[in-house]
């Protein structure tokens, strides 16, 4: 799960752990 957030989200010069903490969209809904 953790990896395709990674995937979905484009680095924009944010820290990975915030890239994993932050997914956009659905995701972020399936990891809380």
């Amino acid at each position: 799960m953790s990896v395709e957030t990674i995937t979905h989200v484009p680095p924009k010069g944010k820290p990975k752990w915030l890239r994993v903490k932050l997914p956009t969209g659905k995701k972020y809904t399936q990891l809380r």
